[in-house]
């Protein structure tokens, strides 16, 4: 009897050890982080007069344009009790904010308010994280996404390459390093990246360049100078036009004017259309055609003859 006892109580405390490694292997919620009581956090928004200090507004807001994640917002918040936390902003022009999760120690932490819904009218909006100690963030929402079709069709080598893009565009800007001399650049592409055997990748497409002007001179009125109609030179040692070919089906190395050795005898380039004007947010943008033949190098020697070159695309701060 005595011997069955024994092992009724071997058999007991096995089984409760068992239980408490599986509960201990399953833990979840915050008591397992150390947070007891009610569970909630507590902490105070950080601003400035109402205004969420330091809010970092992210992604492209478009009437009737569902949001997407690129769309967020970073606030700054002061934790003063670990725990977890619910933020939901107002519900204003068919969107809103909100994120939720566990504050696992106090001090002061960046939230990231991820975007809900679809914009239905253009307009500045002005959110509300909520909270008596709660604070405002503005997000402007442009009238209209890209309706425009920006196209590039050049022959190369008497191969035809074209892509005309539309709606959720994928026209690539971009603005040199150096403020005081900047290259414009517009690429029409995919995004697909090009692995090239000098180690170099670049994004697919078709890209035109023009340089330079200064950072601070980008202006609207600037720009329908700086894209006045006529022809141009092509950029070797000077200022003037750069042409960028980066192509899936030749990855070897990449095509361009500007590679050595620069010679672009019997080419031309001519803008037949320009026109500027300023988006939402007040930033200027050139819309422009072009027409053009010249030859691309890829620095070792090859060339490309391209001819009937077309392009339309736009030229800004900005990536779309």
């Amino acid at each position: 009897m005595k011997h069955i006892n024994f092992i009724l109580l071997v058999l007991i405390v096995m089984i409760t050890l068992l239980c408490s490694c599986q509960k201990e292997l399953s833990c979840e919620g915050p008591e397992c982080m150390g947070i007891y009581e009610d569970g909630k956090a507590v902490y105070t928004f950080l601003q400035d007069n109402g205004n969420c200090t330091n809010a970092a507004i992210y992604g492209s807001y478009f009437k009737e344009v569902l949001l997407s994640d690129s769309n967020y917002v970073y606030i700054k918040l002061n934790i003063t009790k670990k725990g977890v936390y619910t933020i939901n902003t107002d519900t204003l022009n068919g969107f809103y904010f909100s994120n939720k999760g566990i504050f696992t120690d106090t001090g002061i932490v960046t939230v990231n308010l991820k975007s809900v819904g679809t914009p239905v009218a253009a307009g500045n909006y002005s959110f509300s994280t909520g909270k008596a100690s709660g604070c405002n963030f503005t997000i402007k929402v442009d009238t209209v996404l890209f309706v425009e079709k920006y196209y590039y069709d050049v022959t190369i080598d008497g191969v035809r390459y074209q892509q005309t893009v539309g709606g959720n565009i994928k026209v690539f800007n971009y603005l040199g390093p150096d403020p005081s001399n900047v290259i414009v650049i517009s690429q029409i592409g995919d995004g697909t990246l090009v692995h090239h055997l000098d180690g170099f990748s670049y994004a697919s497409g078709f890209g035109i360049g023009k340089a330079f002007i200064r950072a601070s001179d980008i202006t609207t009125a600037n720009l329908q100078n700086y894209f006045a109609l006529g022809s141009y030179n092509y950029f070797n040692q000077s200022p003037g036009i750069l042409i960028a070919w980066d192509d899936l089906n030749e990855p070897a190395y990449a095509w361009r004017t500007y590679n050595f050795p620069y010679t672009q005898t019997s080419s031309n380039f001519s803008i037949t259309s320009v026109e500027v004007y300023s988006d939402a947010y007040g930033r200027p943008i050139a819309k422009v055609k072009a027409e053009f033949n010249c030859i691309l190098y890829n620095g070792r020697g090859q060339s490309k003859v391209l001819t009937n070159g077309k392009f339309y695309g736009e030229f800004a701060n900005i990536n779309r």
